[in-house]
């Protein structure tokens, strides 16, 4: 008997994308560190290196953030960042209850 060959496909994201697996709203990412390179590399007067590596920097960063998935291929690292971020500042509840009858029980 011949057996079937099933192609199960990746998950499959509805975003519109600039680059594979980078969308839109993933490129804003980058408008921070282009605001703050282009007045740092025009107007601050250090040695040249230092903006070289100042701007690379500054760049690497938000590429990191939005090209590496760490977990799965279609969650961007800082998806999980903020998760995390997330599940740290949460509300924490403990609920106390007293157990005052096995208390009664166990003195009588």
């Amino acid at each position: 008997m011949e057996e079937k060959e099933f192609i199960i496909p990746k998950n499959v994201n509805a975003g519109f994308e600039i680059i594979q697996n980078v969308g839109l709203k993933d490129m804003l990412f980058f408008i921070p560190s282009i605001v703050f390179n282009i007045p740092f590399i025009w107007f601050v007067s250090v040695n040249p290196i230092v903006k070289i590596v100042v701007a690379v920097f500054s760049i690497f960063i938000p590429f990191v953030l939005v090209f590496v998935r760490p977990i799965k291929e279609n969650i961007p690292a800082w998806k999980h960042l903020s998760w995390k971020y997330d599940f740290i500042k949460r509300q924490k509840k403990f609920y106390y209850r007293k157990e005052v009858s096995e208390y009664v029980q166990k003195t009588k």
